[in-house]
């Protein structure tokens, strides 16, 4: 047996990628207070982890995702919909004095780069550099 997926047109299938979508904006991206919530504990403990000089990585769940983006201060979910082994890079630059022991997440500036859908391009590595001021890629 194949997936339901397998039984939609292209069309459908589109459709409900957007209906997904949209959801899923809503959800995450409606509020801006609750941007603000959802998604700043991940965000800080990352900053910690910066702070501490390591590299790291971490695996997360699509939802997750959306919180930490959510948290960045994205307005929207990013298109595409996020698929199956979709990933952000953090990267943290601390700004100001480097000698300060502040850890706060105003002491830091990040950019991000969101790969949404790393399956469906075979033959190029297709990464987008995120800028939250606009909220989109």
């Amino acid at each position: 047996k194949g997936s339901i997926l397998e039984t939609l047109t292209s069309e459908q299938a589109l459709q409900l990628s957007d209906a997904a979508h949209d959801r899923w904006s809503l959800r995450f991206f409606g509020k801006p207070r609750w941007r603000a919530l959802i998604g700043r504990p991940l965000l800080q403990q990352l900053v910690n982890i910066a702070g501490r000089g390591a590299a790291s990585l971490h695996a997360a769940h699509d939802y997750t995702v959306l919180c930490l983006l959510a948290a960045l201060g994205f307005a929207e979910y990013p298109h595409p919909t996020l698929s199956y082994g979709a990933y952000v890079v953090l990267e943290f630059y601390r700004i100001g004095d480097s000698d300060s022991d502040s850890d706060s997440a105003e002491a830091w500036e990040c950019a991000a780069y969101l790969n949404p859908s790393p399956f469906q391009t075979y033959d190029t590595l297709e990464v987008t550099p995120l800028d939250p001021s606009r909220g989109e890629p």
